[in-house]
């Protein structure tokens, strides 16, 4: 007797009910840090070009909010990667890593 395949999905009933929603979540974390480096970007570029200035409190809130989420991730990235004189690949690295991620986490549900 062949096992029930949750249509869409690749997931054998039994296995989907725990999988589904973990792998998931963990997508959904990346997409979310994925959100925050290309949110993290822009505003260093907008600090960069004098658009925004960090005496404003507001402003120096989110680049530290911004900092604390990111930091962690990035301090991998910097062991990597050597130093490039101004230029900073870490976001691009990491970014490139979450996509990856993604990637393989799709070809486990999908092959469940």
């Amino acid at each position: 007797m062949k096992t029930p395949v949750c249509a869409g999905t690749g997931f054998k009933e039994g296995k989907m009910i725990v999988l589904y929603p973990f792998f998931r979540f963990l997508i959904f974390l990346s997409e979310f840090l994925m959100a925050v480096i290309f949110i993290q970007v822009i505003f260093s570029w907008l600090l960069s070009f004098g658009v925004l200035d960090l005496r404003n409190q507001m402003t120096r809130q989110i680049a530290e909010v911004l900092h604390k989420i990111t930091a962690p991730f990035y301090a991998v990235a910097y062991k990597i990667l050597p130093p490039m004189g101004g230029l900073d690949f870490a976001p691009l690295v990491l970014w490139f890593v979450l996509m990856l991620f993604q990637r393989v986490l799709w070809k486990i549900i999908v092959g469940l």
